[in-house]
């Protein structure tokens, strides 16, 4: 009676290292996968944050200027790209009843706004960089009557987001986001109270 060896099957050490290759590059291939996306991710995250803090301020800027109006020493022409502007609130008074005096500005990477009626400050979040605000007017009628004519206002921004520059030793890219508002008041409303219309702007 003849006797067979039983033969051991198994994997040899070439196999086996070969297997552990494989494995250990698709391991790799995965975490780096999930870290891009993780980044990604903080990325638009970061973006939209930043965009939607942005509009907000962009937002209460155009809403006040759009109800607002130049006083006496207040610049109505703004024909370069100015970084502040100073007018007088068609709907907030102070404690004396008087119209409130605001200015929006450019200061130390954030918009301020200030008042005569008291309070200021930063309106853009602290990871909120901005790196240019500017305020440009003109008025959509005829150039040598202009108080007939509503004045319209283009704001624009240019902003980056602190925490992206931290991490992008690059720096992150900027986004521009402007609006352009027209007045609700015009400035012969102003300048004649009483009703008349010396300038004949009815007759436009």
């Amino acid at each position: 009676m003849k006797h067979h060896k039983a033969h051991n099957e198994g994997f040899t050490v070439v196999e086996l290292l070969v297997a552990m290759t494989v494995f250990v590059v698709f391991f790799v291939g995965a975490i780096g996968v999930f870290f891009g996306a993780t980044k990604n991710q903080r990325f638009l995250s970061e973006r939209i944050s930043m965009n939607n803090n942005a509009g907000l301020v962009l937002e209460q800027m155009a809403r006040e200027l759009r109800t607002g109006y130049f006083g006496e020493g207040q610049a109505a022409s703004l024909s370069d790209c100015a970084q502040s502007i100073t007018f007088t609130s068609g709907q907030e008074i102070d404690m004396s009843g008087n119209p409130v005096v605001i200015t929006y500005a450019l200061s130390g990477g954030a918009i301020t706004r200030s008042s005569s009626g008291g309070g200021s400050g930063p309106l853009t979040a602290s990871n909120v960089e901005v790196k240019n605000l500017c305020f440009y007017s003109f008025y959509s009628g005829d150039s040598q009557n202009p108080v007939c004519y509503p004045p319209r206002f283009v704001i624009s921004l240019e902003i980056k987001s602190k925490n992206l520059n931290l991490e992008n030793p690059l720096g992150a890219p900027s986004s521009f986001i402007s609006t352009t508002v027209s007045s609700r008041i015009l400035p012969r409303e102003i300048q004649n109270a009483s009703g008349a219309d010396p300038h004949r702007c009815k007759e436009i």
